[in-house]
Formats: C-alpha cells, structure tokens, sequence
C-alpha cells in the first residue's frame, strides 16, 4: 500500500482528492497537511512514497515547499496541481524538481491514477509495491514471436494473480482474442507473418474488440514509430531490454484504468437503465408528476401531467410552477416553498391539499396536490458538497372525486325525497282508498243493520252508492296499476294510423249523459278527417280524462268544445271549458300525482293521478300535453302529435252509448258450471249472478284438487277457474284438466283479481279459453259465458 501526502490549504480540495483516489481503487493511505510548516512536520514523522502539492498555498504558492521537500527528500515523487494554465505554470514546476503537473481541469480518476502510477515506477518501487489488489484473474494476452521475451514477461507477472495467456504471433493473437477476449495486451511490434502494427489495426477495426487497450512492446526508439503507434490506438510503450518495474507499473496502470472503465461503463449502463425504469415509471402513473427547483422553475413534467393542464412537457418544463396554479392558491404554495428554506433534510408534506390548477384553455381544475422536497448528496455527506434542493409535486385530478361526490349528495337526496313522496304517496293512497271504502262499508252497514228495509233505508239507492264507489275504487286502482306500469317501463303500445275527427265524435258521445248531468253543453268544432301515428286506445284513455275534468270542473250552463289545428308537421287538440280556471302557481303542480289543486273542497270525486298519467303516455308516444289557462275564464288543455300525411286508417264507426243489458233467458238446455273457488263471498256472489239467467247450474270446489275430481264426476260443460288457491294453483289444475281424456276440450275461464298484462298474457299462453278479471262486470260476464257455451 503507498503513502501518499495531500499538501492544501484547502478543506473541499483535499477531500475531493481523497475522493478521486478512494473511486480509482487505488490502493494507498492519504495524509493530509494544509501548509508548509505542517507538510515538513508530517514527512519528518512518516515515510511517504509521493506528494500531492498544491501550487497556490494561501499567500505563497507551492514551490516554497517543493524546494525543501526536494533538498531533503530528492527521490520522493512530488505530483504538482494547479487550477491556472498548465503550460506556463507546468514547465516552472517541472523546472523546479516536481515530477509531474495536473491541472485541476483535467483531473478524474483515471487521470490521477495514471499519473501516480507513472511517477511511482520512476521512484524505482520494489516490483510488490504495485499491488494488483482487485485485479486478481483480470486477462493478459502476451503476443510475440520471441520464446524468451514470453518467459520474462510471464515471469515478471506471476504473482500479480493475473490471468496470462500467450501467442507467438499476430494471427494466433486474433484467434484467442475473438474466442477469450482479454482485458489487456501486450504486443511486440517486429514479429513475422503479421507484425505488431496489422494486429493492432485489425483489433481497433472491429467493434467487439476495440476497447481492449494494447501497449505495445518494442525496442525501436524513433519517434515516429511511437507516434505510428499511437495513432493506431496503442495507449502505452513497453522498452526493450524490459524492466520489470516498468512492466508492472504499466500493467498496473492500465488494468487498473482498464477496470475502472469498465465499472464506468456498468454504472452507465444501470444508471441508463434506472433513468429507462425510472422514466417509464413517471411515463405510467396516472398521477400527474412535476419536479420543480427551489426557484419553483419546472424541470420535469410527466405524461399524466401533460393530460390534465393540456400543455406539452415542452411548453412548461423552465417555466414557473405558479402558472399552472390559480391566483386562489398562489400564496399558500408560495408559503410552503418559503417554509423549507435550504437544508440538508428532506421533506414530505404530511398531506394532501386541495388547489385550483389552470389549463391550457384557461379552465380551473380542481386538483389534490402533495409536494415533497428532495436533496441530492454523495453517501448522505451534504456538508461536503452542495447539491441541488427540489420539489416533487404530484398532481390529481379530482374532477371526477368531486363530481361522484356531488352524484352520491344528489342521489342521497334523490333517495330521501323518495321515501318521503313513498311516505306521502301511502297517506294518500290510505285517503283516496278509504274514502269510497267508507261509503261501501257504511250503506252495507245500514243495510245489515236493517234487513227487514224498512222505510229508513233505500235499499236501491244504498245499493246504487255502493256500487258507484266500488266502480271509483277499481278505477283507482286501475291508474295506480298504469302508474306504475309506466314507472316500471312495462307499458307498451300499439301505434297505428289514427283518424281524429270521428275519434272527437265517438268522445263526444260517450260523455254525453255526464255533460247533461252537469248541465254542460259539448262542441265539437273537428269535423275535417286529420290523422296522426298514435297508439288509439291510449290517446283516448288520455282525451277521456281531459274532456271528463273539462265537463265536472265547468261551470252550470257552462261549455266544452273540442277543436284540432293543424300547425306544418305538427298538430294540436284541444279541449276548452268555461270553467273558474287555474292560477300560474297551481299550474306548476298540476302534474303531480295526487295533486287535485284543493278540488277536495269542490266535493268532486276524483283521483288525482289521471293527468300524471295523462302526461306520461303523451309523452312516450312522441307528444307533449299542457295547458293555458285564465282564472275566471277557463282553461284549455292541447295535446300536440305529429301530422300523419298517408293515412291508412279506415273511418272508424261512432260507438254509441248503449245501456249494457243482461243477456235474456234462453229455453231450452240447462248448462252445468264447475267454479273452483276458495273464497265464500265470491262463491256466493257468482251463485246469485248465475241464478239471474235459470240456464244454468252450479256446482263448485273450495280447492283445485276436488275441482279436479268433481270435473271428472259430472258432466260439465263449463269450468271457472280462480288462480290463487291453496295448495295446487289454478294454472297447474287447467293443465291437469287438460291431461284427462274426458275434460280435455272443456273450455276453462280463468277468473281473478291478478288485472297485470303479464299475468293476462301467462294465463292466457298456458290454454285458458278466456280471463276474467274480478270485480267482474255483471252484464259483461254473462254475455261472455254465453258466448263460450253456445
């Protein structure tokens, strides 16, 4: 190991010497002194076999102490640095003893190592002062022709550790060279077949073998042969006759130089590699990152980043971090870069913190941020050398976070406004049923209380009242039924070509018998045939409604009148009435269901859903429904649909408003009816219904399974059939009916309180005849039953 003395004044130049030499691998222990007076101290304590001087010692410069470490150490090498030119300055110092000059310049690792190596072999060191500590098994390739010259050469390496091999000529060289590559070669110049300057030239000329740096042995002296050399690629000279010192000091030299280019070289390759990973990482996160310098200027701006400000990497990396920040928010970063002035710590911000950005356009971006600060420092010495202070940013775009938010708030709200109309929509459901409840359950009442019908009681008109208020309880629950089928998306419709003028008429006379009992008179100003693309049973479900509301809220004497217009493409109907109107405030909840517009207090029965329903199918057919109105004049409610130019409807016939009648008796056959029914009154309901008409008989069964084996008893030519009975249900008992020879081809009529289309549809394609839907309609009931039997 050497002694080397480090002579500045100083303290950063010392260390990075020490560095320099710590980095070559070099192998020897440092001293250091930062003056004349301690240097000449230290050399008197220690043996050191070189110096490092520095030419510009405080006041003096260097030579004041290269003189007297000369005149009492002639044969220590002194290697001079300087910062100031190194031509001038190189030749004083050489002039004065010094045994060679650097200039600060130039100095790196090798180049110090070099250059030790070289003044270390003039000392004439012993051949183990060079260690070849860490170089052990590197590759040597010895090439000449000469037996002997081989045999020095191998002798003077043989305790290095190296690995040696040899070769009598240039072409055998190439050989070993492309199967073993070599770290270093030695290579006579005169040899037969191919001398030294061929094999040279055809090593540097190939790409894989280049870097291999050969020294050349020769005992030519001329200078152009040395230069030849040189340019050839040669790195060093070898003299003839050899001496060992030399020898081993050169191979030392360039192995070790060798060793640490090809550290370098690795370094370089894992650092590109770091930087590739590194990059790619930054060029894959989702999150936006920015790098920014302590001025808050922009070095580094990731993929992600360029995404959410719509600028290019380009466009903002140098310019200052504050522009892609609102105004809002300028101050507290500006705070928080102020808060961490220069230290040798660095820093995470504890959390994350809500900004404003700007883009490119100019728009605000909400963004999370979190900034952290870096510092850069060799093995965590930054008391040594500074290094640059920066700021991380990492940058979201919360646009989304904020807009979910905002979706889940409106959604919670949307939630609980819902449980309060499902709350509200129950109170009023429990009102508008209770209602024709209470006068069903109380003129039964009066009528039980009082069986012998005395005077007291009416029975015809109790009977009528009762009967009045089931027909608006079942229309009630027929618009709840369509309300919800709407909400569900489960209605459908039949568009067809509809002709409107002979529709108004057929509305006209349907309402006729309510306008007389309201005292109202009807006109109809549509008498030219238009038509429009329209579902026909659903827009006159709708007109109904209309032209009903206009006749009950009108005034006595008061008037109706239906007219279309045709608009272009478009046109309207519309129905006008002279009744009291409805004021701007109350037309905004017009629609809602429920909602009568305080038409309690008129004493008018009604719902309050049948314009929400009204509404709804307007507008899944294409259309759109509103009003005008002027309190104390009346009202006008339009219907607007499109302009069908090709007709293809028919005229349909004006229906009339005919009283249904009960079918008469017919003489003759008696038919027998099984009903399968498990409820009492509706069982007790039907005998009295089918007593009206003396054809038939009934026999019945409270359960599927009897109905079954009294169906099999008797002769039936007719079966009814309920679906929700106990045990076995009625569409399992129709199809087990349907499997027995003897009531195969009877016909089988469903009847039930299921009113759903679905259920209608289900019944219907398992191969019931018909389905009747309770309450069922007298008159209609029977003529249907004596339509399936005859």
């Amino acid at each position: 190991m050497f002694e080397i003395l480090i002579v500045d004044d100083r303290k950063e130049f010392r260390t990075l010497f020490k560095s320099l030499i710590k980095t070559a691998d070099f192998n020897a222990d440092v001293s250091e002194a930062e003056g004349v007076e301690s240097a000449l101290v230290t050399l008197g304590q220690k043996k050191f076999d070189c110096v490092i001087l520095d030419y510009i010692l405080g006041d003096s410069i260097g030579l004041d102490v290269l003189r007297p470490i000369k005149s009492v150490y002639p044969d220590l090498p002194v290697l001079m640095i300087s910062a100031y030119d190194k031509g001038s300055i190189g030749k004083e110092v050489l002039t004065a003893g010094a045994d060679a000059f650097l200039s600060k310049d130039e100095l790196s690792p090798e180049k110090l190592t070099q250059t030790l190596v070289k003044i270390l072999s003039k000392k004439g060191s012993d051949p183990d002062a060079f260690a070849f500590e860490g170089l052990e098994g590197m590759k040597v390739l010895l090439v000449d022709d000469t037996p002997q010259n081989l045999d020095v050469l191998r002798k003077t390496l043989d305790h290095t550790g190296l690995n040696i091999s040899v070769a009598p000529n240039g072409k055998v060289a190439l050989k070993l060279v492309s199967t073993d590559p070599p770290d270093l070669i030695l290579l006579d110049i005169m040899m037969p077949v191919m001398d030294g300057f061929e094999t040279c030239r055809k090593l540097k000329g190939n790409d894989h073998w280049k870097n291999i740096p050969v020294i050349f042995i020769t005992a030519l002296t001329r200078e152009e042969d040395f230069t030849k050399g040189f340019s050839l690629g040669a790195v060093d000279y070898i003299s003839k006759p050899f001496r060992s010192e030399e020898i081993l000091a050169r191979v030392n030299t360039h192995l070790q130089t060798r060793k640490l280019l090809k550290a370098k070289d690795l370094l370089i390759n894992q650092i590109a590699k770091k930087e590739i990973h590194l990059s790619t990482l930054m060029d894959s996160m989702l999150d936006g990152l920015i790098v920014i310098g302590r001025d808050q200027v922009i070095r580094s701006f990731n993929p992600a980043a360029e995404k959410i400000f719509g600028h290019s990497s380009f466009d903002v990396i140098g310019k200052n971090f504050e522009n892609l920040i609102s105004s809002a928010n300028s101050k507290e970063l500006q705070n928080y870069f102020e808060g961490h002035p220069g230290s040798n710590n660095s820093h995470v911000r504890g959390k994350n913190f809500e900004v404003e950005g700007v883009d490119k356009s100019g728009n605000k971006i909400p963004l999370e941020l979190a900034i952290s600060k870096i510092n850069f420092s060799p093995e965590g010495n930054s008391q040594e050398i500074k290094f640059e202070q920066l700021f991380v940013a990492l940058v979201r775009d919360i646009s989304q976070r904020i807009e979910s938010e905002k979706q889940i708030i409106y959604a919670r709200e949307t939630a609980e406004k819902a449980n309060k109309a499902k709350s509200e929509f129950l109170a009023k459901m429990s009102h508008e049923l209770r209602t024709p409840l209470n006068s069903i359950m109380g003129f039964s009442q009066l009528l039980i209380m009082d069986p012998d019908l005395s005077k007291n009681i009416e029975p015809t008109e109790s009977a009528t009242r009762i009967y009045k208020s089931g027909k608006h309880l079942l229309e009630l629950i027929n618009e709840i039924l369509d309300l919800a089928r709407i909400e569900a998306g489960r209605i459908k419709f039949s568009m067809e070509s509809v002709e409107l003028s002979s529709l108004m008429e057929e509305l006209l006379a349907l309402n006729q018998p309510i306008a007389n009992e309201h005292h109202v008179r009807l006109i109809n100003e549509a008498t030219e045939p238009v038509y429009c693309q329209t579902d026909r049973s659903r827009l006159k479900q709708v007109l109904l409604n209309l032209i009903s509301n206009a006749i009950k809220y009108n005034t006595e004497n008061g008037t109706v009148a239906f007219s279309i217009k045709k608009d272009g493409k478009k046109l309207r109907i519309n129905v006008a009435d002279t009744g009291p109107g409805i004021s701007e405030e109350m037309q905004a909840s017009l629609f809602q269901p429920f909602n009568r517009l305080d038409a309690d207090k008129t004493g008018i029965i009604g719902t309050g859903i049948g314009l929400t329903i009204a509404k709804e199918l307007i507008e899944l057919m294409g259309g759109t429904i509103g009003l005008k109105s002027t309190v104390g004049k009346g009202s006008t409610f339009y219907i607007e649909l499109d302009v069908l130019e090709t007709p293809t409807e028919k005229k349909a016939p004006v229906a009339g408003l005919s009283k249904p009648e009960i079918p008469p008796q017919k003489a003759g056959k008696k038919y027998t009816i099984l009903y399968v029914e498990d409820n009492p009154d509706n069982l007790k309901l039907m005998e009295q219904v089918l007593n009206i008409n003396g054809n038939f008989d009934l026999i019945s069964a409270p359960q599927a399974e009897m109905g079954i084996d009294l169906a099999k008893t008797f002769d039936v030519d007719l079966i009814l059939m309920d679906i929700n009975l106990p045990g076995m249900d009625g569409i399992t008992a129709m199809k087990a009916l349907k499997r027995i020879e003897k009531t195969r081809n009877l016909p089988i009529v469903a009847v039930s309180a299921n009113a759903l289309e679905k259920d209608i549809k289900s019944c219907l394609n398992a191969g019931f005849t018909d389905y009747i839907v309770k309450p069922i309609n007298i008159p209609q009931f029977l003529k249907k039953i004596d339509a399936i039997l005859t």
